[in-house]
C-alpha cells in the first residue's frame, strides 16, 4: 500500500474516527441519501475549513455532507 499524501490524511482520519455505529444508524432519506449524524458532518466540515482548502461555511457543510453520502441541503 502506498503512503497517504497530506491531502488524503484528513479524509482517512475521518473514516477512522467515525463512530462505529454510524453505518448501523444511517438510513436512506427520501432522495436516497443517507441520514448521517449532524456531528459527523460538522466534524468533517470543520476539517475542510481547517485545511485551508474550503470555502464558505455553507460550502464546507455541503462538501462534507456530499463526501459522507448525506443530503447536503438537509
Amino acid at each position: 500500500m502506498s503512503e497517504m499524501s497530506p491531502e488524503d490524511e484528513p479524509i482517512a482520519r475521518e473514516r477512522d474516527d467515525a463512530p462505529d455505529d454510524v453505518a448501523e444508524t444511517a438510513e436512506e432519506g427520501a432522495n436516497g441519501a443517507q441520514e448521517v449524524p449532524y456531528d459527523v458532518i460538522a466534524k468533517r466540515a470543520y476539517e475542510i475549513w481547517e485545511s485551508g482548502e474550503g470555502g464558505t461555511a455553507q460550502e464546507n457543510w455541503e462538501r462534507a455532507a456530499t463526501e459522507l453520502g448525506a443530503d447536503p441541503k438537509r
